[in-house]
């Protein structure tokens, strides 16, 4: 079972060594237009930049998002990463054992814990 999962670069799951990130917030920063941007601008001594990622709404108006959203982004993409990647080795482990076995693993949480 080991070499089968350092195969599929799913060991580091098993031995904690890839620990579960936190759930970012379910709500994202609110994304600026091009006005709020503008606005922003001409009230603020120091230029703000926005960020290169953009978005054009139903009316073709361009939504700048902010670090702090692509950072948000970021944060959901690597916690569902992590969430498929255990959820998808434990699925591996339980179907290589026998169901006699089912019961010692099957109020694990995470993949550690079913290893453990």
């Amino acid at each position: 079972m080991k070499a089968a999962l350092q195969a599929c670069y799913l060991w580091q799951y098993v031995t904690g060594d890839e620990p579960k990130p936190p759930k970012p917030p379910a709500s994202p920063p609110v994304p600026t237009t091009k006005a709020t941007v503008a606005s922003t601008l001409s009230e603020s001594p120091a230029p703000l930049k926005p960020s290169a990622t953009a978005e054009l709404d139903e009316d073709g108006d361009a939504f700048f998002y902010s670090p702090n959203y692509i950072c948000w982004e970021k944060g959901w993409e690597c916690y569902c990463t992590w969430v498929q990647s255990n959820g998808a080795t434990m699925g591996l482990i339980k179907g290589a054992i026998d169901p006699s076995q089912w019961g010692h693993v099957s109020g694990a949480v995470t993949l550690k814990d079913m290893w453990d």
